[in-house]
């Protein structure tokens, strides 16, 4: 009874052994799993930082645009106040242009006015010399014989008068014609300091309307400027808006993939909780049955055979690994899932190479056995079990276990 109990501990333990295999494979994918979790932190943290850095981008392009809106209003309010008065300015102008082509017209009517004038007060000067010059240098008779000629002397008056009404009239004619011609000089004059002032006036509106073109075409400039510099920010938000959306499907991608981690890390977990409850359960059930364990016995020629598969399989191992192969061989007769004895477990099929060989018959025919081999399975066989091993192999580096020498024990 105790004897399969101690197999049954044995069969436990060698399962255990399988399953902490099982459960350290699976506490590397947890810490994989880990470490990808830690590995996407950190990149959802530089995503993070990208974020912070468009939301600043975008917060200066936005005040940027909300400068460059308003300064675009008030240059347009401001061309709009240049294009008003550059309207009243040409109004100005147009109305300065036509009183200069009316004054122009005055002024060379005017100028023939005055000419007519000079010429009647010439004409007038001439005829009065000549009839000046006809009564009095070429008149055969003087007053005194015009006084004896007449027939009386109302007569006489009569004539007198005439002459001084001519002479009266040309003085009046004369002066009129001087008080005219000094009209129209003055007329003249006061027409051209006008014409001059309409013509200052003008040079002043064309500096003006050169300054308010030259206003115009600058704040054109600087509209087309701001439109120019709002378009580059439009196009830099709609390029950090794409980023911005680029970043958070990338974060949606990496919320979705950490959700599956944390999915599969949970389900890992669970199967390491599960493992490690097992596992203390084997272990207590070890120590139940290394507390009941006892030594094999064994015949002389099982003895010789023990011996015989400790020298094939670790012959030219240190002695602590030949002590392993042996304790795997007496392993198995305890545990319930090989045969009983050592014949048996030694020769099971596909179980040791060297049995199906020829190579253990050779040894066991020829002697070949070593001492420290021999000694290895006494020690053993007396209850020296130096691990819960029930298999090993030459270490490859792909099985997790106990490495003693070239070999790996689990």
């Amino acid at each position: 009874m105790i004897r399969k109990r101690i197999k049954g501990a044995l069969a436990i333990f060698a399962f255990a052994a399988i399953l902490f295999s099982t459960t350290y494979i699976s506490a590397t994918s947890l810490e994989d799993i880990k470490k990808e979790q830690q590995e996407i932190q950190k990149q959802q943290e530089e995503i993070k930082k990208q974020q912070e850095a468009i939301k600043k981008k975008q917060q200066e392009l936005s005040k940027e645009n909300e400068e460059l809106s308003q300064a675009k209003k008030e240059l347009e309010n401001s061309l709009g106040n240049l294009n008003s008065n550059l309207y009243d300015l040409s109004s100005s102008l147009e109305e300065i242009q036509s009183q200069t082509e009316t004054l122009e017209l005055e002024i060379q009517e005017t100028t023939l006015l005055l000419e007519e004038t000079e010429q009647q007060v010439e004409r007038q000067y001439e005829d009065m010399k000549l009839r000046i010059q006809y009564m009095y240098e070429n008149s055969k008779e003087s007053p005194l014989t015009m006084l004896f000629e007449a027939g009386n002397f109302a007569e006489f008056l009569n004539r007198l008068e005439y002459i001084a009404q001519i002479n009266s009239y040309d003085r009046e004619m004369l002066v009129t014609y001087q008080n005219t011609l000094a009209e129209v000089v003055a007329t003249k004059e006061e027409l051209e300091q006008q014409s001059t002032a309409l013509q200052e006036a003008k040079e002043s509106l064309k500096e003006k309307e050169q300054s308010i073109l030259s206003s115009i075409q600058e704040a054109k400039e600087k509209i087309d400027t701001a439109n120019s510099q709002l378009d580059e920010n439009e196009n830099s938000m709609e390029e950090q808006e794409a980023a911005q959306q680029k970043l958070k499907d990338q974060i949606a991608k990496m919320e979705a993939y950490e959700k599956q981690l944390e999915e599969k890390r949970a389900r890992e977990e669970a199967i390491q909780l599960k493992e490690q409850a097992r596992l203390e359960e084997i272990k207590k059930q070890e120590e139940e049955a290394a507390a009941n364990r006892k030594p094999v016995s064994a015949t002389v020629s099982e003895e010789e055979l023990l011996a015989a598969i400790i020298y094939c399989e670790s012959g030219g191992e240190p002695y602590v690994s030949q002590l392993a192969v042996g304790s795997v061989v007496l392993n198995r007769v305890n545990s319930s899932y090989f045969p009983n004895t050592i014949t048996e477990v030694i020769y099971q099929k596909n179980q040791f190479s060297p049995a199906g060989s020829g190579k253990l018959a050779l040894v066991l025919e020829n002697g070949l056995t070593t001492d420290s081999c021999r000694k290895a399975a006494k020690e053993v066989l007396a209850g020296n079990i130096t691990g819960n091993w029930l298999y090993f192999r030459l270490d490859n580096g792909m099985i997790d276990g106990t490495i003693i020498g070239k070999q790996v024990f689990y």
